[in-house]
């Protein structure tokens, strides 16, 4: 049995700085000399760890285990920094009318009179102010997950064995720069939100009818808090995770070994009241990054050039194995299944307008019309993989010699697809699982 405790203290400061002004609009936003502050909040935080295994019987054969363990978040720049103006690319958004047809800005086409947004903890009401307009709650929270993990293993046979887990997870004093809900905005609570005169209405390609509501906020009320942010632990929201895996390992004996597992996940995110029901910029419209759905599917998301994958298989699949061959050759075999990833539709919020008449600060949303973040996916996995292997020894000198084929079956399973439901090219393929590939390499070791 291990029992052990952690201590963790953690706090930060903005140091001095200074920013140059809008070379074509010095007097909209001006340069500053910021001085620095340091984080209104210290974290202190305790983190217990146990665990405990225990044979079953006298042969020990049959081995329990059970564990516990608390984390807590570990402080970032980004929250430390979260009200330094200088932190940021601060910006305020003006429409203009292209006078001279070349598609560029020039500052004589800009309409100052015609204001549509500002963000960076920029406060287009005071310009020249040298702290930014947003705001860090002083009782902010680390972000707190405790995990306990309990299982048993059993020798069936000699260096054949069968293993039991089960996992559980909970997340909980999330904000905006961890997983979780954004910040809502200053000054600005879920009853400053007001239904959009239009919403997203239509059918989904299954035949559904949806009907999602999108909110604006309250344009006196952004006014009133200065366009700022507030950075606060969100309340009433947590994140879980349950798992359960079944795998049978062979540990390399009469020159095979082998290892097959299975197994079931449920990562879900709850809201235990309205409260915390609050997504980008503190808008409480669904959207896909946040779907705002109690006992919704948790699903992070993963981009690269330009391409969204939304990371959640509710069940994972792998076999692998290796067998030693005549004249040292090395066989070996992979084969991986998971569930098909989400593959949640969404509309794009291009025109809100706020109670005032101006652009909404909250336009561009990807609005979620699927009534959850799963309710499509795409065709389940299946990648098999193969490889050969030798050593050869020339007195010093070692060296491996290795031949992979990867996607044996050469499967061509979808994994991006367009998602944006009123896009003329909705459903169009953007990523495939890679085709068959043979590689060979060489390891030499000295």
């Amino acid at each position: 049995m291990d029992v052990g405790i952690r201590y963790d203290r953690q706090w930060g400061k903005a140091l001095p700085s200074n920013t140059l002004a809008n070379a074509a609009f010095p007097n909209v936003v001006p340069g500053i000399v910021f001085s620095g502050y340091d984080a209104p909040f210290t974290w202190n935080n305790f983190s217990p760890r146990a665990g405990v295994t225990y044979a079953l019987d006298q042969a020990h054969k049959t081995v329990a285990r059970a564990s516990y363990a608390g984390y807590s978040g570990q402080l970032n720049t980004a929250a430390v920094g979260y009200v330094n103006p200088t932190s940021t690319a601060g910006y305020a958004a003006y429409r203009w009318a292209d006078t001279n047809g070349d598609h560029l800005a020039q500052a004589n086409e800009v309409n100052l009179n015609q204001f549509i947004t500002a963000a960076g903890g920029f406060n287009p009401g005071s310009p020249t102010a040298v702290t930014s307009a947003n705001r860090i709650d002083p009782n902010l929270k680390a972000p707190r997950t405790q995990t306990v993990v309990a299982g048993i293993d059993r020798e069936l046979r000699p260096n054949l064995a069968l293993q039991l887990n089960y996992s559980y997870t909970r997340t909980s004093s999330l904000f905006g720069n961890f997983t979780g809900p954004n910040t809502p905005r200053v000054g600005v609570t879920l009853a400053d939100y007001t239904p959009a005169p239009i919403g997203f209405a239509g059918t989904l390609p299954d035949g559904t009818p949806y009907n999602v509501t999108t909110y604006i906020p309250s344009a006196a009320k952004i006014a009133t808090g200065g366009n700022g942010f507030l950075l606060t632990t969100i309340p009433d929201f947590y994140t879980d995770y349950h798992g359960v895996e079944v795998s049978v390992v062979k540990r390399l004996s009469n020159r095979w070994m082998g290892r097959v597992g299975f197994s079931w996940n449920n990562a879900r995110e709850h809201f235990t009241s309205p409260a915390g029901r609050y997504d980008t910029n503190g808008n409480p419209t669904p959207t896909t990054t946040e779907p705002l759905v109690d006992g919704g599917q948790f699903v992070p998301q993963a981009g690269a050039s330009g391409l969204t994958s939304y990371i959640n298989a509710k069940w994972q699949f792998n076999a692998n194995g290796l067998y030693q061959a005549r004249y040292g050759i090395e066989v070996s075999a992979n084969v991986f299944g998971r569930q098909g990833y989400p593959f949640p539709l969404f509309r794009q919020s291009a025109s809100a307008i706020t109670s005032a008449g101006a652009m909404g600060a909250d336009s561009g949303l990807q609005v979620l019309v699927t009534p959850t973040m799963d309710y499509f996916r795409y065709d389940n996995l299946w990648d098999t993989d193969l490889r050969v292997a030798r050593a050869f020894k020339f007195q010093r000198l070692n060296v491996r010699a290795i031949g992979d084929l990867f996607n044996l079956l050469n499967a061509n399973m979808v994994l991006v697809r367009n998602n944006n439901l009123a896009s003329t090219s909705f459903n169009a393929i953007s990523q495939n699982l890679s085709p068959r590939i043979f590689r060979v390499g060489l390891v030499v070791g000295f």
